[in-house]
């Protein structure tokens, strides 16, 4: 945790949780394929900060049955349904699960939202020992054929939006802790075909262009109008384009 940081809940906003809907690609299969592959596959798994159940879905792929955890009723009333996930209201700091009752923990893009101490004293309460955890998170590093629309997203986009303050990313020097012990820190990575409509949903579904509505800062149509002016210069019209994502992806295990 930075300071004295506060990091608001961007997500709880009214009216986000159908845009999020919309705008996040699924790419999350990356990261149950990874777990199954260190881990083998698990009973039960605890999503936290599930979202609209993408990151849930990717665990189906490596547990048999999926709790998703989400503080948003909206967020969570917009989620994925399949058989084998089952969501609940809830925050990381203050999870309504049993103790000792899964096999594995995941947070996906949530890790800089909330307070770390509380959500790792949580993730230990709550999964068996022998059980692993795991946090990742999901960066847009480019589009194939337009190597130049990245730099222009960060030099000229998202540096003009207001600050957006969280608690920063997961740092494996300092954020592991006994009785978990680190398995592996890697990069991982996945693509995705997205037209021009796609990419500006996602790119709005995100927590910077979120804040910066919410604040006042702009209008939501102010932000749609310049990121399709700033994607013409660089994506042919009605082309979809390969997006290129980075994974930093950490797998913990807690001891027996």
């Amino acid at each position: 945790m930075r300071g004295n940081v506060i990091a608001t809940n961007h997500f709880a906003v009214p009216g986000v949780a159908g845009r999020y809907a919309a705008g996040r690609p699924y790419i999350h299969h990356v990261v149950g394929d990874e777990i199954l592959r260190r881990c083998g596959r698990s009973a039960r798994a605890v999503d936290i900060g599930s979202g609209t159940g993408l990151s849930a879905r990717a665990l189906l792929g490596c547990a048999d049955a999926v709790v998703g955890v989400d503080p948003s009723v909206e967020m969570l009333a917009a989620a994925v349904h399949h058989a084998g996930i089952t969501y609940a209201a809830g925050s990381a700091e203050r999870l309504p699960l049993a103790s000792g009752s899964f096999d594995l923990a995941t947070m996906g893009s949530a890790f800089h939202w909330c307070d770390q101490q509380a959500a790792f004293a949580e993730i230990d309460r709550v999964v068996r020992r022998g059980g692993g955890a795991a946090i990742y998170d999901i960066e847009l590093a480019g589009l194939v054929g337009a190597p130049a629309l990245i730099e222009w997203l960060r030099g000229e986009y998202w540096s003009s939006l207001p600050p957006c303050p969280h608690h920063g990313a997961f740092d494996r020097r300092l954020h592991v802790r006994r009785p978990f012990t680190l398995i592996t820190s890697v990069t991982l990575r996945a693509d995705a075909s997205m037209t021009i409509d796609e990419l500006v949903a996602f790119i709005l579904s995100q927590a910077s262009s979120i804040n910066a509505v919410t604040a006042g800062a702009v209008s939501l149509g102010a932000l749609e109008a310049r990121l399709r002016e700033g994607f013409a210069r660089h994506v042919p019209p009605g082309s979809s384009s390969i997006a290129r994502f980075d994974v930093p992806f950490s797998l913990l295990r807690k001891a027996s």
